[in-house]
C-alpha cells in the first residue's frame, strides 16, 4: 500500500518519476507471479487507482505509462509485449492475427477492470486522437486494444469508433504516421467483419494504390489484405482491382510486402479466377 496506494495524484507523481517508476513495475511484476490471496486485488486497486484527472498524464508520460501496461500485462498474464511487427516482410509472410495477450481466463475482475479503463479513455472524447500520435499513448492504447478484445471483442467497438471516427475521417492521418500507422494495424486485427468492410468503403476505397507507396500506411494496407484473404472476403476482388495496373510499379518501388499481401489474399479467395487473374498480372508485371 505505501507504494501502490495514496490516490490518483500520488499514484501519478511516482509512476513519472524516474527512479520510482522502475520500483513499481518490479512490484507488479513481483506481485503477479506471487500467485498468493489477495495479489490479484491489489493489482486491480492499483490500476483503478489510474483515473481522471491523471489518467491522461500517465498515459501521455515515458514512465507512468510503463507502468500502467505492466500492470495490465501482469493482471491478464502476459510476459510480455510483443510488436505489431518488427520489419520488412514480417505481415505479409506472418499473417493479419497478432498473437493472443490473454494467457488463461482471467476472473471477471480484471475483464472489469481492464474495461473501466477503457472507458475512462473513451471520455476524454477527442483528446484520445491527440494521444494515437504519440508513443507512449499509442503504445498503451495498443497495448488495452489487445487485452480487451482477448476478454470482451464486443466491448472493443466503442472506442475504435472513436479512434477512427464515426465516419471514418481519421483513418488517413492516423495510417500515414509512423506511431498511428502501428495502433491502426492492431485496429484491424481486432475489428470484426462488419467494421472491417465498412472501413474498407468509407476510407480506403479508390485510395488503395497511395496507401500502398507510402512508407507507413503500407503496413496498414498489408494487414487489410491479408485480413480479407483470410476472411475469404469479397473485398479481395475490389483490392485487386485498385492494385492490379500497379505491381511493377510497386515492386521496383520495394513495396514487395504488399505485392505478397496481395498474393496471399488472392490465394485464399473463395474463386480460383481470382488468383490466375493476379498470376496473370503479376507475370506480365514482371
Amino acid at each position: 500500500p505505501a507504494l501502490l496506494g495514496g490516490g490518483p495524484h500520488a499514484i501519478a507523481k511516482a509512476a513519472q518519476n524516474r527512479c520510482s517508476s522502475h520500483v513499481m513495475e518490479k512490484v507488479v511484476t513481483r506481485l503477479a507471479s506471487s500467485g498468493k490471496p489477495g495479489a490479484e486485488t491489489a493489482l486491480l486497486d492499483f490500476l483503478e487507482e489510474f483515473r481522471p484527472p491523471c489518467l491522461m498524464d500517465s498515459v501521455r508520460d515515458a514512465r507512468a505509462s510503463h507502468v500502467l501496461r505492466r500492470t495490465v500485462l501482469a493482471l491478464v498474464g502476459a510476459k510480455k509485449e510483443d510488436p505489431p511487427r518488427k520489419a520488412g516482410l514480417d505481415i505479409a509472410s506472418s499473417g493479419w492475427k497478432l498473437p493472443r495477450m490473454v494467457q488463461g481466463k482471467p476472473s471477471s475482475e480484471v475483464e472489469a477492470g481492464v474495461k473501466l479503463l477503457v472507458e475512462r479513455l473513451v471520455d476524454y472524447g477527442p483528446k484520445i486522437h491527440d494521444v494515437a500520435y504519440e508513443t507512449q499513448g499509442s503504445a498503451v492504447l495498443q497495448c488495452l486494444l489487445r487485452a480487451l478484445s482477448d476478454l470482451d471483442p464486443s466491448a472493443t467497438e466503442t472506442i475504435i469508433e472513436t479512434l477512427l471516427g464515426s465516419n471514418y475521417e481519421h483513418v488517413g492521418d492516423l495510417a500515414s504516421d509512423q506511431t498511428g500507422s502501428r495502433l491502426m494495424e492492431v485496429v484491424i486485427s481486432i475489428m470484426n467483419d462488419e467494421t472491417f468492410a465498412a472501413l474498407y468503403r468509407g476510407a480506403l476505397r479508390g485510395f488503395v494504390h497511395p496507401m500502398a507507396q507510402d512508407a507507413k500506411s503500407n503496413y496498414v494496407l498489408q494487414r487489410c489484405l491479408l485480413r480479407a484473404g483470410d476472411c475469404a472476403h469479397p473485398l479481395v476482388l475490389s483490392l485487386l482491382d485498385e492494385l492490379e495496373p500497379h505491381l511493377g510499379s510497386l515492386m521496383d518501388e520495394g513495396r514487395a510486402g504488399v505485392v505478397l499481401a496481395l498474393c496471399r489474399a488472392c490465394g485464399k479467395a473463395t474463386s480460383t479466377n481470382v488468383a490466375k487473374r493476379f498470376a496473370k498480372a503479376l507475370a506480365k508485371a514482371m
